[in-house]
């Protein structure tokens, strides 16, 4: 178990024992195969530093991917006067509900959510603010993610949806650039609010990306790609093919084989 607060992912206990977060006294649930439902990522602690700096006060908030719910118990001990509604999916909410058993926090609750069979628009209505955080790691999930954005968007005109995502936090292209592809095919626009923990406005140079895996909180909205978006999303695509250049020319018959092969399925898969 790693505790939270550093950055650094920690996941649930293997042990099937409660996690104690020792940075505020929140016991998450455990279970062994969540796989990345059992982890809490670095995005999710710059989503709440993000939002425990803005009024949240009497806000009905929609967390999507909850996870072990250590996103929606956080903002609702630091907002009782908020009401925080986590969900995942149905065949993921053991952690999720064993969390909000151990904290007991009166306005904290959990729900089943599947994004491919979303919710009623009234359903959807009842909320001023959704949020989530590094959600997809898949094709299939940037595609549905997409979906069920565009389903909150239409159903209410004043909710407000804010994700954080880790780019370039795979090795290869990943799923930023898919998920730029998903929201434009359904007319959304990822507007940047925060750039590794700095406000950036939406007229920043497309060239002045930062290295490595770095936090980006994002605003949902109808409409446009914004270019500075659109240059970070993109931006994992051009270090994966510089990382494939120099591999290809390091690389022996056998091994460019290899490649082309991989290449291959990968275009196969998209």
């Amino acid at each position: 178990m790693h505790m939270l607060g550093d950055g650094s992912a920690t996941t649930c206990s293997r042990e099937g024992k409660p996690v104690v977060d020792g940075t505020s006294n929140i016991v998450l649930g455990t279970r062994n195969d969540l796989h990345c439902s059992g982890t809490v990522w670095p995005a999710a602690h710059a989503l709440f530093s993000y939002l425990r700096s803005h009024d949240m006060y009497g806000k009905a908030v929609l967390e999507l991917g909850s996870g072990t719910g250590w996103l929606g118990l956080q903002l609702g001990r630091v907002f009782p006067e908020s009401h925080q509604v986590c969900t995942d999916h149905p065949d993921y909410m053991h952690a999720l509900i064993e969390s909000l058993s151990e904290n007991s926090l009166p306005n904290v609750e959990a729900r089943e959510l599947d994004w491919a069979a979303p919710w009623p628009d009234e359903e959807f209505n009842k909320f001023t603010m959704v949020i989530g955080s590094d959600l997809v790691y898949n094709v299939y999930l940037t595609k549905v993610l997409a979906s069920c954005w565009r389903r909150i968007l239409d159903a209410s005109s004043n909710v407000r949806i804010v994700y954080a995502h880790m780019l370039h936090r795979w090795q290869d292209a990943g799923v930023d650039w898919p998920l730029h592809e998903a929201c434009v095919s359904h007319g959304i626009g990822l507007h940047v609010l925060e750039v590794n923990g700095s406000q950036r406005s939406e007229d920043r140079n497309v060239d002045e990306i930062p290295q490595g895996q770095f936090p980006v909180i994002f605003q949902v909205r109808s409409g446009e790609m914004p270019k500075y978006s659109t240059a970070l999303l993109r931006s994992a695509i051009t270090q994966a093919e510089m990382r494939s250049m120099r591999e290809w020319e390091m690389a022996d018959e056998d091994e460019r084989s290899d490649i082309l092969m991989a290449a291959a399925i990968a275009e196969i898969e998209w």
